[in-house]
């Protein structure tokens, strides 16, 4: 696929100039009806034209305006189904001469040198939504936090293998339904709404406590005695520092004071000599270090005495009685979080509550919706914050679904662009800058534009091609652009198809968690290399170096190297091959139990030849009974299934593709047999 990343380069360029570049028109048409047509008509229409249309390809209309730009797909298939020799089909009865070849296939070549290299009308952009994979990058991009709603999401639908094209991007009520959720978390871990001088006081009754001991929480408290426990359970909202406080006193008996033991989630945190009487209970605090969630505290009273003899009636019992308990937190004191930070930088602190939001409103939204807001959006948001701040809720609290309302709306989940062409049939309008900041950002870093893209959009400099230049090629230096590799490499490798690939664990033990990472992250460091050194793309199926860590390196059976961190690793002989010797596509491209060359061979045509093989016709049955069980009765079964004339004109490319790959096993290990063969 070198050639066609190329072309997306140059696409993605256009686009973003919206601009058009012209190669200079030369008149092929009397070349065309003197000695192409005539051949065309000879060898290929009777096939390929109504009403039997062979491989969904129709000629006749081609014959007529063979210099069209919208028939660049139809130049190439066709040049490239001659040079391979495909087509015609080798049982025809009717050959192309070498000749007739070349003068069809030097014809297409110079047709496609100097006709438009990209279209001239761009066609109607539809609304891209946000991928899962962009939605996580841009919220952590602008607020620093991870939402762990939105792995709830609905997967995102493919269109020729992609989930951020507009096309596939749909809209259910579920979508609307989780996108609240996530909205909902977000803006709770970005706004900080604790107040550190009225921190939460949780209030709980000993009497309402779950007891070990029967009728002990009979009356106003709980009274303990033998060795009596009374539990609850706390939902606490973050990490954090707590205070807990213990209302509490003891019938005294003995030389010991009543002793309570308090143990937070089944460990002893403290032992509480308990001195007072009734007459004078004391309030016993202690503070708690704990975790997010839900957790249980026990209160145990741990000395019995017991001596109904004794002289002094006072002597006689030792019991322990709880009257309540308190939670009290977070007491500590939160760092802003990196979202919060930038959205407050200019809270005054003061004034009315719509006046105070608009500024912090208007700057979220700059960010969130990736254009300046207007004064009537931003009025309606700081509205209601003011709504909520009258009936009750403090300010902060109040921004928290100002920020809900900012990311459900369309133009978060959403990349709108302001012009649709209503009204203009056939006029192309050009992208405004922020758009172009957008489409920039988006396609090199999955997530939203930054300062400096920002500031040139807001000066209107991003139309000049030298300053969308130097923009690329900053971003492309940014670690945010490994969002390339992550995302769009990811995908048009099939990279993403490792978390679903489960090679047998009998024969391949050796294949985990750690080893289905290491072989994305191979391929992915390799992508980025290649793309930031500006070589050429053809380096991906030819580089003699590769990135290992130690996990991937004793994989691979390469000694030398040590540790987790990826290094570049300069490789020889069987390994070399750039991404057609990564375990990571040799995986995907495999069966549980072993190596699939049609699998693989399919993989080569769809992803670097750029020529996908058409579906297999109905009924057609993978070596229906046959032995695969090692190499030589997988090559005999092949060999019998490409005899099938229904079967042969895929698989004579395929097989001999994938073939050529079978000393790669099914997770990528250099093997030189197989079964012993």
């Amino acid at each position: 696929m070198p050639a066609a990343m190329t072309r997306l380069g140059l696409l993605a360029l256009w686009v973003l100039l919206g601009g058009t570049s012209y190669g200079q028109e030369t008149d092929l048409g009397s070349t065309f009806k003197k000695s192409v047509q005539p051949l065309l008509e000879t060898h290929c229409v009777d096939c390929h034209s109504t009403p039997d249309l062979e491989g969904g390809l129709d000629l006749e209309p081609f014959l007529e305006a063979p210099l069209l730009a919208a028939n660049r797909s139809v130049l190439r298939h066709v040049r490239s189904k001659i040079r391979s020799g495909e087509m015609p089909p080798p049982k025809k009865k009717s050959r192309l001469t070498s000749r007739e070849k070349l003068t069809i296939i030097s014809w297409a070549s110079a047709a496609l040198a100097q006709q438009p290299t990209i279209p001239n009308d761009p066609g109607r952009v539809v609304m891209r939504r946000l991928s899962r994979f962009e939605y996580d990058r841009t919220i952590f991009s602008l607020f620093g936090v991870r939402a762990q709603s939105t792995q709830a999401f609905p997967g995102d639908d493919l269109l020729f293998g992609f989930d951020n094209l507009g096309g596939a991007a749909t809209m259910s009520v579920l979508h609307l339904e989780k996108y609240a959720d996530a909205a909902e978390e977000i803006a709770r871990l970005v706004i900080d709404t604790e107040d550190p001088e009225k921190p939460t006081v949780r209030h709980v009754e000993a009497e309402e406590m779950a007891c070990t001991l029967e009728g002990a929480t009979d009356g106003s408290n709980a009274s303990l005695f033998s060795r009596g426990t009374v539990t609850e359970t706390f939902d606490l909202p973050r990490d954090g520092t707590y205070r807990l406080h213990i209302r509490v006193w003891g019938d005294q008996a003995g030389s010991e004071a009543a002793r309570m033991q308090v143990e937070w989630d089944n460990e002893e945190i403290a032992l509480v000599d308990v001195a007072e009487d009734r007459t004078m209970p004391a309030t016993k605090e202690l503070e708690i270090l704990t975790t997010q969630g839900r957790h249980s505290l026990a209160l145990s009273f741990i000395n019995d005495y017991y001596r109904p003899d004794a002289a002094d009636r006072n002597q006689r019992d030792r019991n322990l009685h709880i009257d309540y308990v308190e939670l009290i937190g977070p007491t500590d004191r939160l760092k802003p979080s990196f979202g919060q930070s930038w959205m407050f930088a200019k809270d005054k602190k003061k004034g009315k509550p719509e006046k105070r939001a608009r500024p912090i409103l208007e700057e979220l939204c700059l960010r969130a919706w990736r254009r300046p807001p207007t004064r009537l959006e931003v009025k309606r948001l700081s509205r209601m914050v003011s709504t909520f701040v009258a009936d009750g809720l403090t300010f902060m609290q109040s921004m928290q679904f100002a920020m809900q309302a900012v990311l459900i709306s369309p133009n978060f989940l959403f990349r709108i662009e302001p012009g649709d062409n209503r009204g203009s049939k056939n006029t192309i309008k050009s992208l405004k800058d922020y758009a172009i900041a957008t489409r920039l950002s988006y396609f090199l870093w999955s997530c939203e534009p930054d300062d400096e893209l920002r500031r040139m959009a807001k000066k209107k400099q991003l139309r000049d091609p030298e300053v969308l230049v130097k923009q690329m090629t900053r971003m492309l230096a940014d670690p945010k652009s490994n969002a390339l590799a992550e995302s769009f490499a990811s995908q048009w490798l099939e990279l993403r198809n490792l978390a679903d690939t489960t090679p047998d664990t009998e024969k391949f033990p050796t294949f985990n968690k750690e080893l289905r990472q290491a072989l994305k992250k191979e391929t992915e460091l390799l992508f980025m290399d290649v793309l930031r050194r500006k070589a050429p793309a053809l380096e991906l199926i030819t580089a003699d170096f590769s990135y290992l860590n130690e996990t991937l390196a004793k994989h691979y059976g390469i000694p030398g190297v040590k540790g987790d961190n990826f290094r570049k690793v300069q490789l020889k002989g069987r390994r070399t091959g750039g991404i057609l010797a990564h375990g990571s596509m040799l995986a995907v491209t495999s069966n549980p139990t072993r190596t699939s060359p049609v699998k693989r061979g399919k993989w080569l045509l769809e992803n670097i030849f750029d020529a996908p093989p058409p579906p297999p016709p109905p009924g057609v049955d993978n070596f229906a009974g046959g032995d695969v069980s090692n190499a030589a009765n997988l090559r005999e079964q092949m060999k019998i299934h490409r005899q099938d004339p229904a079967c042969a004109a895929c698989h004579v490319r395929m097989d001999a593709l994938g073939l050529a790959l079978e000393n790669f096993d099914a997770i990528g290990r250099y093997r030189k047999e197989d079964g012993g063969l």
